[in-house]
């Protein structure tokens, strides 16, 4: 459960195993082994927090669940020394940069976070530590760009990150919304009746549908013999060859 403020921005980075009841499940034990079915679900924290339980007696105890997580989570982060030294982050605080960055880091790069390395900002062995505002989701091309490529990465502010190339330039790529904004849908030029206002409508958009969908389907019989029988074959020359 990805949960955001007003704006789309994650603050919440939630985890939760209980479900309406009717869902399958698969034991895990039985084979064949079939994963368990993972949903990602996105929702402000002000919708969360005014959700009526007694409306959705089905959601009671995934919601019940959510709201109480919400109430005391805080972002993931190193508890002791040895736990921000380490190199591979444990799976919260992985999970809260995959939300946080969604894809690669990299400005131009669309790769899933999901399948990119958790990348250290400020390297290990130069006293980085393994915590949310150091880290980042970088796809294995990009991040060898920037440990063989001759790339630089700074990350000024959690989730904000600034790349300078070997030329100089530098590029800043500005956290991503959870939740981005969904367009207002463009006006159509067809309408029907039944279309709201101002949306387009299913309609054909020509006159003449070169395929109508009352056309026959079956093909009309071949021409018989014109009346009187075949023409006559042309009588061929003597000194015609046969072919």
């Amino acid at each position: 459960m990805a949960v955001t403020d007003e704006e789309g921005r994650l603050i919440a980075a939630l985890l939760t195993r209980r479900r309406p009841p009717g869902y399958a499940t698969t034991p895990i034990d039985v084979p064949p082994v079939v994963p368990h079915p993972v949903v990602e679900l996105h929702v402000r924290a002000s919708e969360l927090a005014v959700l009526r339980l007694r409306d959705h007696p089905a959601w009671v105890p995934m919601l019940t669940d959510l709201q109480e997580q919400l109430g005391v989570w805080r972002p993931p982060e190193p508890r002791t020394p040895d736990d921000a030294q380490r190199r591979v982050p444990p799976a919260a605080l992985a999970r809260w940069i995959q939300m946080r960055d969604r894809t690669c880091v990299f400005p131009p790069c669309r790769a899933s976070a999901l399948t990119a390395d958790i990348d250290h900002t400020v390297a290990v062995v130069h006293d980085g530590p393994t915590a949310g505002p150091n880290l980042a989701a970088a796809c294995r091309h990009d991040h060898r760009v920037k440990h063989e490529g001759g790339w630089h990465l700074a990350q000024p502010e959690a989730g904000t990150f600034v790349w300078t190339s070997p030329t100089g330039h530098s590029y800043e790529r500005s956290p991503r919304p959870v939740i981005p904004d969904v367009p207002d849908p463009a006006p159509g030029r067809y309408r029907s009746s039944t279309a709201p206002e101002g949306l387009a409508s299913d309609e054909p958009i020509w006159t003449d549908d070169p395929y109508p969908t009352d056309a026959p389907t079956s093909r009309p019989p071949p021409a018989g013999p014109p009346p009187g029988g075949p023409p006559p074959r042309a009588a061929r020359l003597p000194d015609e060859p046969p072919f």
